[in-house]
Parts: C-alpha cells; sequence; structure tokens
C-alpha cells in the first residue's frame, strides 16, 4: 500500500495517491515481502489498484543520479499549512545536503508565516539525509540543548568524552560559510556532538506535536529520538525505522557508488537508535479504510492533541 506520498515527487506526479495499491511493476507481480525496486535511467511501468478499485497501469520516470551523487529522487522538501484554528502543520519529506542550509531557510519561513500557537511537525516517511533538521530541533526548545552524538570506531577504540567532541551547534545562513566548515570538521575523526541552536522562545512550545512511522528514518529519528528523550513534543504513530548509523559513499568504478556505514548514533543519553527505532507516545496505525475514506487518522489524532493542550 503507498502510504508516504510526497508532494512533487514521481509517484505524486503520476497520480499516485495513500491508499493505492501496488500490484505489479513491469508486469512482474509484488507481493509483501518483497520490496519494490526501480530501474534508474528509465521509464518504470506500474500497475496500480486506486483507491476506487480501477486498476490503472501508470508511468513512473526515474532518473540517473548525478556524477557522485546518491540516487535520490527529491519530492518538494518542506511545505506548510494551517492544519486547523491556531495549528500549523511543517511537513519535511527529508533532509537534503550535509549541512542543510536550504531545509534550514525553508524551515524559518514555516515558521514565520504560520505564526501559531500550536505546531505539527510531520516527518512521516523522512528519509532523513543531513544535519538539517537541527533548525526543527532548535525550533521546539529555547536554549541550547545538547541532541546526540556520533562515534566511529577508531574514537570508541581510543575512548572518547561525548563532552569533549567537536560540536555542531549553528546552520550558517550563507553557502559561503560550508568552507569554513569544511576546514573545520572535514579532515578530522567523524565523531561529533550535536547541540540546539539556541532560537529563543516560541509560542508553540509545550503545544508541539511529532508525527512518525515506520519510514521515518537517519537524521528523522534524530530529531525523534531528541523529542523524545527531552519531553519536547507528544510523539504520534509508528515506531521509526531504526536505520541511523552514519555512513560515507565512496566511487567504485563504472558508475557505482558503494555507501558504508562509519559512525554510530546515539541521544545524549547513551541510547542507540539502531535496529530499535522511537517508539511513539500514542501508537496510530494507518488503515487501507481510513485512507479509502479519505481519512489521515494520524493527522487528526495530532490535530486533536495539539488542540487539548
Amino acid at each position: 500500500m503507498f502510504q508516504d506520498v510526497h508532494e512533487g515527487g514521481p509517484a505524486a506526479l503520476a497520480g499516485i495517491e495513500p491508499g493505492d495499491l501496488l500490484i505489479a511493476i513491469a508486469d512482474r507481480e509484488v507481493r509483501p515481502l518483497q520490496i519494490p525496486l526501480l530501474a534508474m535511467g528509465q521509464t518504470n511501468t506500474l500497475t496500480v489498484e486506486k483507491k476506487t478499485g480501477q486498476v490503472r497501469r501508470l508511468n513512473i520516470p526515474v532518473g540517473m543520479p548525478k556524477r557522485g551523487k546518491r540516487p535520490l529522487t527529491e519530492p518538494r522538501i518542506a511545505s506548510w499549512s494551517r492544519a486547523a484554528d491556531g495549528v500549523g502543520c511543517i511537513k519535511i519529506s527529508m533532509f537534503p545536503g550535509i549541512v542543510g542550509i536550504d531545509v534550514a531557510r525553508d524551515t524559518d519561513r514555516a515558521v514565520r508565516e504560520l505564526d501559531c500557537s500550536r505546531l505539527i511537525v510531520d516527518l512521516r516517511g523522512n528519509c532523513g539525509g543531513g544535519i538539517g533538521g537541527l533548525r526543527l530541533m532548535s525550533y521546539l526548545t529555547p536554549g541550547k540543548l545538547p541532541v546526540g552524538y556520533s562515534v566511529t570506531r577508531r574514537a570508541l577504540s581510543r575512548g572518547y568524552d561525548k563532552e569533549r567532541l567537536p560540536r555542531f551547534d549553528r546552520i550558517p545562513s550563507r553557502k559561503s560559510a560550508l568552507f569554513g566548515l569544511a576546514l573545520r570538521f572535514a579532515f578530522r575523526d567523524r565523531s561529533i556532538a550535536i547541540f540546539t541552536e539556541g532560537l529563543g522562545p516560541q509560542k508553540f512550545h509545550g503545544r508541539a506535536v511529532l508525527l512518525v512511522n515506520q519510514h521515518t528514518a537517519s537524521a528523522a529519528e534524530m530529531m525523534t529520538g531528541f523529542v523524545k528523550e527531552n519531553r519536547l513534543a507528544t510523539i504520534v504513530g509508528t515506531r521509526t525505522a531504526g536505520q541511523v548509523l552514519g555512513g560515507k559513499v565512496f566511487k567504485v568504478g563504472y558508475g557505482y557508488l558503494l555507501g558504508i556505514p562509519v559512525t554510530n548514533y546515539l541521544t545524549w543519553n547513551g541510547t542507540m537508535l539502531e535496529g530499535n527505532g522511537v517508539q511513539p507516545d500514542e501508537s496510530v496505525e494507518v488503515t487501507h479504510g481510513s485512507l479509502t475514506e479519505g481519512r489521515d487518522i494520524q493527522l487528526e489524532r495530532a490535530v486533536a492533541i495539539a488542540e487539548s493542550t
């Protein structure tokens, strides 16, 4: 079942909606627990059963990755709207870029334009990426709080003190500042501690809800773990993916890239998220029936919680 269909992504552009069912790819039947795979650099033909029961064949073009880049198709990264009177909702589909200047800028704009007293942050289907989620984390608390830290095998074998690890605590506003960050972090061990930026009080503090599901992964889980550990929002949905190892991409010739985990990530209190994920405060499972009715029951519950606080 299609569940997280991001605005501007290839599935959404082809007319796929949450609740539609994938029957086949290129006439090859797809059954759980198979992982559907789409070929890059060509148009893939999907057989899809729509929520109405109609069966359609849809063409999904998947481009080739740019040279030396990971093969990701980016949908619209950030969108925001009013979920109810006084309740704003910010949805982030992923955190592209290592530092995430663009997604941080979008987050600033969303908070400014919503100007709300209650906030829902929707990270369902967010596959992670870089550290751009730090801006969202920073909006949920007024001061500088420790988020978590990554450690390499080398640091683990030599012994480390998390308090003495190099700190990343500010997303720069201009890309010209990236050179300075590269000089600071690029040529040293990848072990690092993350702290929020200290953006000051917000009207929605104490009245925030975080939406997650089993497709919330990587950097999005770092944010979820931080929120859970510091009780900064009520987390609604299903347990996150438990995929939080930090990786590095190596070119191996013939146009191939090899990604290998090189760091482990822990919350500041030492909780390992890899293989465990984060359990929400309120478990709400999406059903085919609710999506067929056009209802997002997870969002409905988030709105109810936000309005009651």
